[in-house]
């Protein structure tokens, strides 16, 4: 009984560890956003403070139209570019298809004089080659 100093006893109260860790995240909170506040605002007068009229303003503004009209040449430039490189792309692989079927066609036709030479026939019903009248194929 010698915990007692002449009064009722303290009940100790457990340690909320999640209310402890909401409360800091909260208070982070409200400081960030009192930080940006502060920043936003202090931007907003540097700009103020640093917008200026007369001719060094002219000057940039004409450096600026200089130079965006500059990119937006180099912009139209490279579609320009894109574009013919799909065209001829296009048109080359129009030419190989077209030599490959004349090549085809052309070799069809060295066959068929080849056949022909050797007394062979095309029978349009049998869609064969034969040789001779009597219609047997070899």
């Amino acid at each position: 009984m010698g915990n007692q100093q002449g009064g009722a006893a303290k009940e100790e109260t457990p340690f909320d560890a999640e209310a402890f860790v909401d409360e800091n995240i909260q208070q982070e909170q409200a400081a960030t956003a009192v930080q940006a506040s502060f920043r936003g605002k202090k931007t907003r007068s540097d700009l103020e403070t640093h917008t200026t009229t007369g001719p060094d303003a002219e000057a940039a503004t004409k450096m600026q139209a200089a130079v965006r009209g500059h990119q937006e040449r180099e912009h139209l430039d490279q579609a320009k570019k894109v574009e013919v490189f799909s065209q001829n792309h296009a048109a080359k692989v129009i030419q190989r298809h077209t030599i490959a079927a004349q090549d085809k066609i052309k070799m069809l036709r060295e066959c068929q004089d080849v056949l022909r030479s050797r007394g062979a026939s095309w029978r349009l019903g049998s869609g064969r080659w034969s040789y001779g009248k009597s219609g047997s194929s070899r």
